[in-house]
């Protein structure tokens, strides 16, 4: 009997600390693509790469435009070419319209596309000033 009181004592010392009160959690809950290879997360970004707006995410695909200094549309198709470890590259950077490159890739169930394309310059000519908008494309296979 003392036994069993000293047991149900020790478990509701620790009770709060299993989750038991009422507290927020501090942890976040993992969803599903947050420990999928090929996360959107993971790839890499160019260089002085700013975000423009949010990320979206509808039916699987995850996506987001970024912009960046100093280097062309076809640079940042490059930069992506040469730094993409474990991908594999299935349509290479090639122009698609007046100042835009698009390229592909795939890794395990992912397809990766980068499409950059010119944009406004800065009002100066220093070589900083070539500006670029690029945006990732994350989709299942």
């Amino acid at each position: 009997m003392i036994r069993r009181s000293l047991m149900l004592a020790v478990a509701l010392a620790f009770l709060p600390a299993c989750g038991g009160d009422d507290r927020p959690a501090t942890q976040p809950t993992p969803d599903e693509t947050t420990f999928q290879r090929g996360n959107f997360d993971d790839l890499p970004l160019h260089p002085r790469s700013e975000p423009l707006g949010e990320r979206t995410e509808k039916n699987g695909v995850v996506a987001r435009s970024y912009s960046t200094t100093g280097a062309t549309p076809e640079g940042v198709l490059a930069w992506y070419r040469d730094n993409l470890p474990g991908w594999r590259l299935d349509e290479p950077p090639a122009p698609i319209g007046a100042d835009t490159y698009r390229g592909r890739w795939t890794r395990d169930r992912f397809f990766l596309v980068v499409s950059a394309t010119a944009a406004p310059t800065l009002p100066n000519d220093r070589s900083e000033a070539i500006a670029t908008q690029y945006s990732l494309s994350l989709e299942p296979r």
